[in-house]
């Protein structure tokens, strides 16, 4: 049961054009999502040539720092800092404002800025975007991953993920194959054959 899930350029770590579409659903007050994020990392850092992972902000209500963590993030994605912060908030845990607003002062972010971001919620528009994609496809937990979308197992080993990228890999091959698709563009032209979520 795959899910249409196009990558953007907006929170895109990895190949511009991948063999293999990495989308994660996460929170980053989430533990697990915390440990996920290193697993597809080691992953995307052992096939550096064929996967991309895009972030989707899906901030759990029963986490009181979640929100604000995803809109410094959002904040650090308009400055090309993205991933930077992603980093931080994952590494350090640390989510309060004062420390947001360190954080963002360690990658040479105007900490000013972002402290008027958290009062104006102007991450709002993006954050809704992203939980509006999740409700579409079914997302009601962190960490939530998809592989080519095709949604992986919660707590997915790094042994699993390992699995489910070769998988793809030999399912791309096929469907190279057989619906004659080229290696330039496939993770498009494969959502492209997924119906409409």
């Amino acid at each position: 049961n795959l899910r249409r899930l196009p990558l953007t350029a907006s929170a895109l770590r990895g190949v511009a054009d991948p063999l293999v579409g990495i989308v994660v659903f996460s929170d980053f007050e989430c533990k697990p999502c915390s440990v996920m994020a290193q697993r597809l990392e080691t992953l995307r850092s052992k096939h550096p040539e064929e996967i991309a992972v895009e972030f989707h902000h899906y901030p759990l209500a029963m986490h009181k720092f979640a929100y604000d963590a995803a809109s410094a993030a959002a904040f650090a994605n308009d400055f090309g800092k993205f991933w930077e912060m992603h980093d931080v908030l994952f590494q350090t845990g640390m989510l309060d404002r004062g420390s947001l607003v360190g954080h963002a002062k360690k990658l040479g972010l105007q900490a000013n800025l972002l402290e008027k971001a958290l009062a104006n919620d102007s991450a709002r528009e993006a954050i809704a975007k992203d939980r509006l994609t999740a409700s579409i496809i079914g997302v009601s937990s962190t960490p939530s991953v998809f592989l080519n979308g095709r949604r992986l197992p919660e707590g997915a080993t790094d042994e699993v993920l390992e699995e489910a990228f070769q998988d793809a890999k030999t399912q791309a091959e096929g469907f190279m194959t057989k619906f004659k698709i080229k290696r330039e563009g496939y993770y498009a032209a494969l959502m492209d054959l997924v119906p409409p979520n």
